[in-house]
């Protein structure tokens, strides 16, 4: 911000990704709002130029208070993110497409700072999520190895004595409940050095902190579901040459799958999970169906995304796994769907309306 005014004048400055009755909107959340810079000018008559030294915010519009009549003001933006060097690029005939590419690596890059945050405008923790959610699309923008190795070496120096890994890696905030202990987040400590073996033949990451990872998969053995873990960890087993391990972890796997179809798996009507495109993306996916169901699991779920108008109504935990099953699948079809339909919710409907990266909410 340069700005030319009186001495004394307090500039407040509220970054925000959307607006709402002209003025800066500032969604509520359970990290607090409103967020804003104040800078108070020196004055003398000269242009004084500012920007935050200590913090960094995702934005697409800044509203600025506090000026009075007569001030000069102007304003540009820096785009700030780790130097990952860039491992792809992509193109097609298809424009909408091109642009939802274009938003999804802008998300990638304001969301690469020394962790990887889940958002750049609001609180930037290291939710982990993200890490192995994400990875293939890390992994196909930019050369990620020496930095997610960084974060797995974090989630090592996180763990506690008990076993967790917590949702937030570096631990700088001691979160509550499902926010500090969900498997989708601390899982990450197995699923990242899986996929680093898987994508850049990274052995040692999975070997350094292979004992670690069973005291997490112990721990988790004792708290919630873990399907996708111990299924991760057996294969990390069977790379590391412990195929006692590698049958243990196996074993331990289909037994959570099975365990899951028999509670959730409704023979009447065809459906897991009450229906919904998540759950039943997640058990087609980890084989939580009887045997000779599945056939009839995936017509059900493929036929309700199609009947939502190629809306996945889902979450981001199920959202890769949507992906990835009906693309096994052969319904390719229906991703092009998805990919390319332009109402709300959708990735077209956000390079329509102009975004620059993805929007948080």
């Amino acid at each position: 911000m340069t700005v030319t005014v009186t001495a004394g004048t307090a500039v407040r400055i509220y970054p925000a990704e959307s607006l709402k009755d002209g003025h800066a909107f500032q969604s509520i959340s359970n990290v607090g709002a409103p967020l804003w810079d104040t800078y108070t000018t020196k004055g003398g008559g000269r242009a004084e130029t500012w920007h935050p030294r200590f913090s960094y915010h995702g934005f697409r519009y800044l509203e600025l208070t506090g000026l009075p009549a007569g001030a000069t003001v102007s304003v540009r933006g820096k785009v700030l993110h780790t130097h990952n060097t860039s491992a792809g690029s992509f193109t097609s005939s298809n424009e909408l497409i091109n642009g939802t590419h274009g938003l999804i690596r802008r998300a990638l890059q304001g969301n690469m700072m020394t962790i990887l945050t889940d958002c750049p405008s609001r609180e930037k923790l290291g939710w982990l999520e993200q890490n192995q959610l994400v990875f293939p699309t890390l992994a196909a923008n930019y050369d990620m190895r020496a930095y997610l190795r960084k974060i797995v070496r974090d989630m090592a120096d996180a763990q506690t004595t008990e076993g967790l890994i917590p949702s937030t890696v570096p631990d700088y905030v001691e979160l509550a409940g499902g926010y500090r202990n969900d498997a989708n987040w601390g899982g990450a400590f197995v699923l990242v050095p899986w996929q680093l073996y898987t994508t850049y033949g990274d052995e040692e990451t999975p070997r350094t902190y292979y004992p670690r990872m069973k005291q997490y998969v112990t721990f988790l053995e004792q708290k919630v579901g873990y399907w996708r873990v111990v299924d991760g960890l057996s294969r990390i087993a069977r790379v590391l040459g412990e195929d006692d391990d590698a049958a243990l972890y196996r074993e331990k796997a289909d037994t959570s799958a099975k365990a899951l179809s028999d509670k959730y798996y409704d023979p009447a009507t065809g459906t897991f999970g009450g229906g919904g495109h998540g759950a039943e993306a997640l058990a087609l996916d980890m084989g939580a169906v009887p045997e000779g169901e599945r056939a009839r699991l995936l017509d059900h779920f493929t036929r309700s995304v199609v009947a939502a108008d190629h809306h996945l109504i889902l979450s981001e935990i199920s959202l890769p796994t949507a992906i990835r099953v009906l693309s096994e699948s052969g319904r390719d079809d229906i991703v092009y769907g998805i990919a390319t339909w332009t109402t709300s919710p959708s990735y077209g409907h956000q390079v329509l309306a102009g975004n620059t990266t993805l929007g948080e909410t």
